[in-house]
């Protein structure tokens, strides 16, 4: 995957979309799709008046990874019988992660698994739901690549998961999934839940670590 650096280069030098427009005559929209979406189609012409202007070669101006990567979000139910869901069915997420390179394919499938907060009288325990991504194929290389990638890659996993954690999470709390732990939260859950998203290698070391609210009228945010 290839992705433009032109965001990271103009917060580095101080610049403006308007000091790039004014300077190489590129369009103020052609910029700005640029800087938004790294991923966006640009001209070896254009390419080549950016680089001209930030003096730095092309290999500078842009990140790469040698994969591709495709994300399937599979959704479905499991049996249950725990202290917040009586014995019936909860819902499930998995996601796919396929990934090529020349002839190379491989998937790896990360499961979703979710914790509830155990102890709303504990100030330490600061989230209401934990989810953790467990890799049960165990194949490793996924992990390595991960823990070679640039930042900017790093995030872009890092999104695609919060994206499908995001759906996961919807989908058991229109399964009524979290009813119990609301009524049990003393009035400190009503409609915004904090989530924290771990992923674990196959050695159980964290390699991703961040969070994000659900708000249950608005879904996330």
């Amino acid at each position: 995957m290839l992705a433009n650096r032109l965001k990271i280069l103009l917060a580095e030098r101080d610049l403006s979309i308007k000091d790039v427009m004014v300077a190489t005559g590129l369009s103020r929209n052609s910029l700005s799709n640029m800087v938004n979406n790294p991923f966006a189609n640009i001209s070896t012409e254009n390419v080549d008046k950016l680089c001209n202007y930030l003096e730095v070669k092309p290999s500078k101006f842009y990140d790469y990874v040698p994969w591709i990567f495709h994300f399937t979000l599979h959704l479905g139910t499991m049996k249950v019988d725990d202290l917040y869901q009586k014995k019936g069915e909860a819902k499930s997420g998995e996601l796919e992660i396929a990934y090529i390179s020349g002839h190379v394919q491989r998937k790896t499938v990360l499961n979703f698994v979710t914790h509830i907060k155990a102890d709303y009288s504990d100030p330490v325990d600061e989230y209401d739901l934990y989810m953790h991504l467990n890799n049960f194929d165990g194949d490793d290389s996924f992990t390595e690549i991960f823990q070679s990638m640039s930042p900017f890659f790093k995030h872009y996993i890092q999104q695609k998961i919060v994206d499908a954690a995001k759906k996961v999470i919807a989908l058991k709390d229109e399964n009524h999934e979290f009813d119990k732990l609301i009524s049990e939260s003393n009035g400190k859950l009503n409609n915004e839940f904090e989530i924290s998203v771990t992923y674990l290698s196959e050695k159980d070391e964290p390699l991703l670590q961040t969070s994000f609210v659900y708000n249950r009228k608005n879904k996330a945010k």
